[in-house]
């Protein structure tokens, strides 16, 4: 046991030490604060001492950082290379038993973009804790624009995940990481429409599709399978929020021409209605002239002529 963690020890020094590294020129100052009077050699001494201890204790909690993230990468490489992709059959099935147990839950829409999205729902809420754990990660492993555009997808402001230059911190973003964020994951409904005005530009479905556009899949999976689901979350979430844009503008569309059908229909009704009123007034004036004409013939007879 012991000679084996000599070893990871002296492994860890030697990765350390192979290290690609940069010097960086840091100035501490000191000041008497407005005494009139010098740091004695004494005071110098102790400054030097305390300097070289800072140096120190950065170094040394630099590389137990470094030494903690290397492990988290180890982990999260590990789950990369124990997780296998299912075969098209295996999901295929999978879809059509979820589909299978919306419509029997009585669930309405049950497309099969709708249905895509529920399965890639569950499969990240499987992996809560893996997401969780992210959180640990001081330099994240992966394409941060994936997060960022999953925020925006959440409603998150443009600020509380950004930098001042609009790229996506993770130091903001790592902080949202939390249990409320995976919540909003799961009860997420993309049907649902979600109002952008003038500010929130940044999160119309047009400019969340561009900003994972260049992602490939694989390339993702290969380096974060984890991330590589909510990237999947995010083009299927975007994919339903198109269709149910097309299917409420059609419904408009519907509804208007049905609109016009019955404004139509009540106006062709409106003109048969006056045209029979003044029919039947013009039928009432007929018989007058007749009592009139059986009234007095001599004076019919006087007008002919």
């Amino acid at each position: 046991m012991a000679e084996a963690a000599a070893k990871a020890a002296a492994d860890e020094i030697y990765l350390i030490s192979h290290l690609e590294k940069q010097d960086i020129d840091l100035a501490i100052c000191a000041d008497t604060l407005s005494t009139g009077k010098r740091f004695t050699e004494e005071q110098i001494a102790y400054m030097r001492q305390m300097v070289t201890t800072l140096n120190e204790s950065v170094v040394r909690i630099d590389r137990m950082l470094f030494k903690e993230e290397r492990i988290r990468r180890q982990e999260l490489v590990k789950f990369n290379e124990t997780v296998e992709d299912k075969t098209e059959e295996e999901v295929q099935a999978e879809l059509e038993r979820l589909k299978a147990n919306l419509e029997r839950a009585g669930t309405t829409l049950t497309t099969d973009i709708d249905v895509a999205f529920k399965y890639r729902q569950n499969a990240v809420t499987a992996l809560r804790e893996r997401y969780l754990s992210f959180r640990t990660f001081n330099v994240f492993r992966g394409n941060l624009d994936i997060l960022q555009t999953l925020m925006f997808l959440m409603d998150f402001k443009k600020e509380n995940v950004s930098d001042i230059d609009g790229k996506p911190s993770w130091l903001k973003i790592r902080s949202q990481l939390d249990d409320d964020f995976l919540n909003k994951l799961q009860a997420y409904d993309p049907r649902e429409p979600q109002i952008r005005d003038k500010n929130t530009q940044y999160a119309t479905v047009s400019n969340l599709r561009k900003m994972v556009a260049a992602c490939d899949m694989d390339e993702v999976k290969a380096k974060n399978r984890p991330l590589a689901e909510l990237l999947g979350y995010i083009q299927d979430a975007l994919a339903v929020k198109k269709q149910a844009r097309f299917e409420r503008k059609e419904s408009r569309r519907q509804a208007e021409e049905e609109a016009a059908r019955i404004a139509a229909e009540e106006a062709a009704a409106a003109e048969e209605a006056k045209a029979a009123e003044e029919a039947e007034a013009g039928e009432g004036d007929e018989p007058a002239e007749e009592k009139k004409d059986d009234a007095d013939p001599e004076a019919a007879e006087e007008e002919e002529n």
